[in-house]
């Protein structure tokens, strides 16, 4: 029988009461703060439902909403202290701008240090036990999300309330199909109360912890509205460098798509139509150019697509050096789909090796470890995080260097 210990509900025992088993008169009893309100302003909130949306996307669950439901009832979507005075202080994050993460008030006083830590309320005992368990990670708003699909997606395989689901591609589909208030959305809630919380159904605390759930994940659902939980389709990113230092941004997105903004580190670059009416071509690839002031590298691309209503529907992300010589290129070529590999290699390079973390990539174009046309395409099954080496070699097989490039598949 799979077991875990309850996530400690930071707004469990605030909100909704403590919870017993039936018939017991035991409670949570906790000194509740200043105020139970967070300081989030709503375009603050709106960015961080974004994040979990997108996060959640990466790892292949399509339904964000459901996991800024647990969000908005644990900590309303609030990760750092600042955020949430009225609780507990965690453990110093550099999300937090070196400021401690929330903690939960329902385990006892804040000196104890027994709440649970961050926007999902991770809790393996004390703060320390806590890290000990899961790691740093779960300090940064990334790491936080990250664990928490985990966490969910091995909840909903172990749910005694869900049949026909035995492995994480099960649970996706599973998740992926709920729709608000629809088939199983109550089975959802069902098993986050029991499971995520620690509230089993014949708890006294069941209904209202029930509620407490249900209403979150259907207030942050209507504060977003329907469209923002869209998937954002995948979109085929490139980039050619000119002569002139100019760069050629292209991008092959879905038919809905009439707009593609171009951004570098979060920064504005082009926005082009899917046609550039400048040119006598018929152009289909939202052709776009943009000259760099300054020459770095490891520069995050994102180009995001939008409908003719202003929804973004689709988004390409890639990695560029914005340098004029040999550079190091990661590209999304579609779902799950990148390129890694160089742009003007130098005439001693005969073949690349790619390895993402550790582990050697076969090239989709030419079957091959040893690529010799400077770069590799993989389809990926896992998505996230990874740090990629990508070796250089002469034609004769004799190592030049290897260059190291960290990034985050979505």
């Amino acid at each position: 029988m799979w077991k875990i210990r309850a996530l400690a509900a930071l707004f469990a025992a605030a909100i909704v009461g403590g919870c017993a088993a039936s018939g017991s008169n035991d409670t949570d009893d906790e000194e509740v703060g200043e105020t139970l309100e967070s300081n989030l302003t709503a375009a603050q909130r709106k960015d961080r439902a974004q994040h979990l949306r997108d996060v959640s996307f990466s790892r292949g669950l399509t339904n964000g909403w459901m996991l800024a439901g647990i969000g908005n009832a644990e900590t309303q979507l609030s990760h750092c202290w600042s955020e949430l005075t009225w609780a507990c202080k965690g453990p110093a994050s550099a999300d937090c701008g070196g400021g401690p993460v929330v903690a939960g008030a329902g385990d006892g006083p804040c000196s104890q240090k027994q709440g649970g830590l961050g926007m999902f309320q991770f809790d393996a005992g004390t703060h320390t036990q806590t890290l000990n368990k899961y790691g740093n990670k779960v300090l940064t708003v990334d790491g936080n999300i990250d664990q928490a699909i985990t966490f969910v997606l091995n909840m909903v395989v172990n749910s005694k309330y869900i049949t026909g689901v035995s492995t994480e591609s099960e649970a996706l589909q599973w998740l992926n199909a709920i729709k608000v208030g629809g088939t199983n959305y109550n089975t959802w809630i069902k098993t986050v109360t029991h499971y995520y919380n620690g509230c089993a159904p014949s708890y006294s605390c069941y209904n209202q912890r029930f509620k407490h759930y249900d209403d979150s994940t259907r207030a942050v659902y209507n504060e977003m509205g329907a469209a923002f939980w869209v998937a954002r389709a995948p979109m085929e990113v490139y980039w050619e460098r000119l002569d002139t230092g100019v760069y050629d941004l292209r991008a092959l997105a879905p038919s809905n798509v009439t707009k593609v903004r171009y951004l570098v580190d979060d920064y504005e670059i082009a926005v082009a139509a899917k046609d550039n009416p400048a040119t006598t071509e018929v152009e289909d690839n939202f052709p776009g150019n943009y000259k760099f002031k300054y020459e770095t590298p490891e520069r995050v691309f994102v180009a995001l697509g939008y409908d003719k209503s202003g929804a973004n529907v689709a988004r390409g992300v890639g990695l560029i050096d914005s340098v004029p010589g040999m550079a190091v290129y990661i590209r999304q070529m579609g779902d799950h789909l990148y390129e890694i590999g160089l742009e003007r290699a130098s005439d001693d390079v005969a073949y690349v090796q790619v390895k993402a973390d550790g582990y050697v990539l076969t090239d989709e174009d030419t079957g091959d470890t040893m690529s010799h046309r400077n770069a590799v395409k993989y389809k990926f099954q896992n998505l996230g995080e990874r740090t990629f080496e990508i070796a250089l070699f002469t034609v004769d097989g004799k190592p030049i260097e290897t260059l190291v490039r960290d990034f985050k598949l979505e």
